[in-house]
């Protein structure tokens, strides 16, 4: 392997090439074009159903507990 030179009298290159910017940005209009309408009207989601054994189990208690003894630690 040689040793590599710089050659002083060239100039150098400092122009940022803005094509990939501006492909990013279009791309990201496109989206944010398709998902506004839809956070207008809004999306219907299904939520998890939470078990009703979980309000009446001593797990709960303990839960709760641990969480009060951690704030107090």
């Amino acid at each position: 392997m040689g040793i590599l030179t710089r050659n002083e009298g060239a100039k150098v290159n400092a122009n940022i090439n803005v094509t990939p910017m501006v492909d990013v940005m279009l791309v990201l209009l496109i989206i944010f074009m398709v998902i506004t309408p839809m956070l207008q009207k809004g999306v219907s989601v299904d939520l998890a159903k939470m078990h009703s054994w979980w309000r009446s189990c001593e797990m709960e208690k303990f839960f709760w507990a641990t969480i009060k003894f951690l704030r107090i630690s």
